[in-house]
């Protein structure tokens, strides 16, 4: 019995990797021969093996296209991984990062910044985590007085920090005279 519950996790695991393996290198491929000019599979097979080489086709394909579908594999990586986080600390598979009100701190970080004229490459993103930190320790604090790392005190004082940020979102939009927040 336990050796057949291995051998079909086993089993289930490869199909899933190897299923997810070709989805991946299916978009890769998609992104690569998608854009305004059109090259085919044969010329990304022809700059992979050096053959017949179109100096503008490996000019859109290697230095346009190939870094764009790296970052979006290298981002749905990161987010996914993210997501299993989630769903492992609550031990629900319904979980998303919005439940803890994170995504809310960021957001007001963010929103900050715009209003404030920090809106730069670095600033902006350095305002948002920080947004984002500030409510995982208002989480940690709030949510402390009951029972430290409860998953239930957790998702509600998550909830209720999320639609604080929510309210405080509004009310800085609605304040701000600043049309960059529109645009």
């Amino acid at each position: 019995m336990k050796k057949n519950f291995a051998n079909n996790f086993i089993y289930r695991f490869c199909i899933t990797v190897l299923s997810g393996m070709i989805f991946l290198l299916a978009a890769s491929a998609a992104g690569l021969i998608t854009g305004a000019s059109v090259y085919g599979l044969s010329d990304i097979a022809n700059i992979i093996f050096q053959l017949n080489i179109d100096e503008t086709a490996k000019s859109v394909i290697i230095d346009l296209r190939l870094p764009r579908v790296i970052v979006a594999a290298t981002a749905g990586a990161i987010l996914s991984c993210g997501g299993l986080v989630f769903q492992a600390i609550f031990r629900n598979p319904l979980s998303e990062p919005y439940i803890l009100g994170l995504s809310g701190g960021a957001g007001v970080g963010a929103l900050l910044a715009i209003i404030l004229g920090f809106m730069r490459f670095p600033f902006g993103v350095i305002s948002a985590f920080t947004g984002g930190m500030v409510a995982l320790f208002m989480l940690f604090y709030i949510s402390s007085g009951v029972r430290f790392h409860h998953s239930d005190s957790l998702v509600l004082t998550g909830v209720m920090i999320n639609s604080f940020c929510g309210a405080l979102i509004m009310f800085l939009t609605s304040i701000a005279r600043d049309t960059r927040i529109y645009g």
